[in-house]
Parts: C-alpha cells; structure tokens; sequence
C-alpha cells in the first residue's frame, strides 16, 4: 500500500513540476523545413548544417590578394536587392539575436542607426546543407539561410569586428 502512495506522490509531482512551465515563443526559424526538403537530393548528406563567413568588403584596399578575389563581386547590388526583397515582402528578414521576424518597418528604423550603412556591409555569414555523390565526384550545397555582417570601426578609424544586420532564409 505504501508503494502505491509513494507512487501516486511522485507522480503526481512530475505532472506539476513539467505541467507548469510557461512556454517559451519559439523563433520563426525555417532551417528544418529546408533540411526536409533537400533530403531528397541525389548524393550524400555530409554536412548537415556547415556555417562559414565570406568577406565581401576588403578591409584593407592594399590587400591585392583580397581586392583580386572580389575584383568580380557587385556587392552594393547584392545587397541592395536584399534590403529590397525584404521591402517588397517577397523574403522575410528575421533578428539574429531574437530569430524573431523583422518588419520592413523594423528594418527601416535599423538604416537609420547612426553606425549602419549599407556601404558597410562586408560580410556575410552562410548556413549550408552539403551533399556529396561519390559515384559522380559532383557536391551540392543549399544555403538554408544568409546574415548580412556590416563594420564596427574602433577609436583609430579600424575595423574591430562585424555586427549582425538580418538572417535572410534562401529557396
């Protein structure tokens, strides 16, 4: 009889203690929904998720390697046509920080900031699924999403880093 109690007791404390968490406002993030859709591509899946950065702004104009490397980059055009996506509501911009989804009025107010520019945006950071057929030695790769990166400049007029602009999903 004393099992049973003991039983009933725990029992009824783990309904209380996992029935009574507030629930948390999940992030609008879409990386499964992708991740399901390019499961069906030809190849093997290898890199589930691979995040990577690409300068698309060469920090220092006396670096020739890097000037050559984006001599055929039309980044102000890239990124315009992504501000203007997200303006024209045919592509959603989501805060990094939050994952929440930013309005094209959300986004408006950030250009405004007084340290953001479009001309400043000189990275971006991709999240890929990778696919390999070995039989072919061909690779396929699907971005699941982009976050713009735009330049911090410390006290000597350097860039000390990059802050998040928007993730924006692809496909």
């Amino acid at each position: 009889m004393n099992k049973i109690i003991v039983y009933l007791l725990l029992s009824y404390v783990i309904i209380i203690l996992t029935g009574c968490k507030e629930k948390r406002q999940e992030p609008e993030y879409h990386d499964r929904e992708i991740r399901v859709k390019y499961d069906s591509m030809a190849g093997n899946l290898i890199a589930d998720t691979i995040i990577y950065d690409v300068i698309i702004k060469n920090p220092n104009p006396d670096d020739i390697w890097t000037e050559q490397c984006l001599g055929n980059l039309r980044r102000d055009e890239f990124v315009n046509q992504l501000f203007e996506a997200v303006y024209d509501k045919r592509a959603n911009a989501y805060d990094f920080v939050t994952g929440i989804k930013m309005s094209p009025r959300d986004l408006r107010k950030f250009e405004k900031t007084e340290d953001f520019g479009r001309d400043k945006v000189g990275k971006i950071q991709f999240a890929e699924v990778w696919y390999f057929d070995a039989a072919k030695l061909t690779m396929e790769k699907r971005i699941l999403y982009m976050i713009l990166g735009y330049e911090v400049m410390g006290d000597n007029s350097e860039i000390i880093g990059y802050k998040p602009v928007f993730r924006i999903y692809l496909n």
